[in-house]
């Protein structure tokens, strides 16, 4: 393979290889204030948001999930779930992919953001939900912050249910007008012939080794 060849191919595996971006999301402008949002607890109070993904459009690896958390204290932690739709219209389909962040202390609120390492594919044309739960073993709890004055999501995919609140483990799921912050950020699964390019891109740079 020619040095030029090798050189075009890595080019072009590199660019299929990071192109993230943002599906949905509503990230506050820098400096903007947060307020607490809703109550995650060790009594079961979760929140959840539900969003499609456009059935004419691609696949896509979830890379980063971007969420505000406030009342963060040392040793809290909170889970962050995607989780398949039931058709309960609620959060409470299987669990594709989770993360847990883990307080140490040195901030009580901000942006955090989670790696899900391209562990969930989200399809065309499917639903999905974002869940917050109090990961196991957490005493006190957190909230979901949201930007103040209140800002909706907004993306190139669907909002399809809004978002979901319960408030303990034994109540009901139900609507809520609280619009958590958050921002869900993944990449599009190669085609066959875009993962070929990956693989000849991957040749070429062991040979250039050699």
């Amino acid at each position: 393979m020619s040095k030029t060849f090798a050189a075009v191919v890595l080019a072009a595996g590199a660019s299929l290889a990071s192109a993230q971006v943002a599906l949905i999301g509503n990230l506050p402008a820098p400096g903007a204030s947060l307020s607490f949002g809703s109550q995650i607890n060790s009594s079961g109070a979760a929140k959840a948001y539900s969003f499609t993904m456009p059935a004419a459009g691609d696949d896509y690896f979830l890379e980063t999930v971007d969420v505000a958390i406030t009342s963060f204290t040392a040793g809290d932690s909170v889970t962050f779930s995607i989780r398949a739709d039931d058709g309960s219209l609620n959060p409470t389909g299987s669990t594709l992919g989770s993360v847990t962040v883990t307080s140490d202390g040195s901030t009580t609120e901000g942006i955090f953001s989670l790696d899900f390492a391209q562990s969930v594919t989200l399809e065309a044309g499917s639903l999905y939900w974002l869940r917050a739960d109090l990961a196991a073993g957490s005493a006190s709890g957190i909230g979901w912050g949201r930007e103040s004055p209140a800002v909706a999501p907004t993306g190139f995919i669907a909002d399809t249910g809004g978002y979901r609140f319960r408030s303990s483990s034994n109540a009901n799921w139900g609507g809520s007008s609280v619009f958590n912050t958050f921002q869900i950020n993944g990449s599009v699964v190669p085609t066959p012939g875009a993962a070929a390019i990956l693989g000849l891109g991957g040749l070429a740079a062991a040979r250039r080794r050699r």
